[in-house]
């Protein structure tokens, strides 16, 4: 493992003979996979690794989480990792499935003399791409349903639930100050892999704001929620906009997307579209 600086990216800052710990890459009853990219908590500060937590600037070990690891080959892993957004607010997590039988726990931690605090949060998994630094909340607890998944939420804070809800999907991705959950999510292309089921949550209450039948979720800004459809296989998917203070079911307005290899991205209040076969980079404000 080689560290670098931003402002001299040519040369190793830090190098250490451990490897990446990574988190669970499927979140609920399937794990498949333990993601082999850096797990970094606490703003950056602190990266897991398969020997301990370690120091992001310095590559020195942390005065906290030694027994931090990840391991295994399909169907079984194992992981120790933690997670949060400061270090006043950090869980110690834990992950073992051997294909069939998942269970997951987390415990807040202090960093201060590495012990834990509170009690123990139990569940089969977390929710997939979770958001590990979202400042207030842990989703830690994707139950199987008859109707699909149970999401809790849990405080960084106190460890306590804040609230619990049943929906069919077992993905959770932070949108400003909401959640959208649905199946299987990709954060980095805006976008889930199923057009199912999907829901837009309150993150503070879990109160649905948004349901409806899309892929993924580009963002939110003014109150307008800006969604994303697939095409069928020639197609180009199509971004659609929903007000979220409306109770119609009616989009706003539906856009047909710019290619069909199209990565669809938000920032702030602009949809970016970028297609790598077509080497075009298309920009819509919305």
């Amino acid at each position: 493992m080689c560290g670098r600086h931003w402002d001299n990216l040519s040369v190793c800052a830090w190098t250490s003979s451990a490897a990446f710990n990574g988190k669970p890459e499927w979140g609920s009853i399937d794990a498949d996979t333990l993601s082999p990219a850096p797990f970094s908590f606490s703003g950056g500060k602190w990266l897991n690794t398969s020997s301990g937590v370690i120091d992001a600037l310095t590559g020195a070990p942390a005065p906290f989480g030694a027994d931090a690891y990840g391991t295994g080959t399909y169907p079984q892993f194992h992981s120790v990792f933690y997670a949060g957004p400061d270090d006043t607010h950090l869980f110690r997590c834990t992950y073992d499935t051997d294909g069939n039988h998942p269970a997951a726990s987390c415990q807040r931690w202090n960093v201060s003399d590495d012990s834990a605090i509170g009690s123990t949060i139990s569940g089969r998994g977390f929710a997939e791409n979770a958001e590990w630094d979202l400042p207030y909340l842990i989703m830690a607890d994707v139950l199987p349903k008859s109707a699909g998944y149970q999401q809790s939420a849990y405080s960084w804070q106190t460890g306590e639930l804040v609230w619990t809800q049943s929906l069919d999907g077992s993905a959770a991705v932070p949108v400003g100050d909401a959640i959208f959950v649905g199946e299987q999510a990709t954060q980095d292309y805006g976008s889930l892999w199923q057009e199912d089921s999907s829901y837009l949550v309150a993150a503070d209450t879990g109160d649905i704001r948004w349901s409806g039948n899309v892929a993924g979720v580009l963002g939110v800004s003014q109150g307008i929620a800006y969604f994303y459809t697939f095409g069928d296989v020639s197609g180009e998917g199509q971004v659609v906009a929903y007000d979220l203070a409306s109770s119609a079911k009616t989009p706003l307005w539906v856009l047909d997307g710019p290619a069909s290899d199209a990565t669809l991205i938000m920032s702030g209040s602009t949809i970016l579209a970028l297609s790598s076969s077509q080497r075009q980079l298309w920009s819509l404000s919305v």
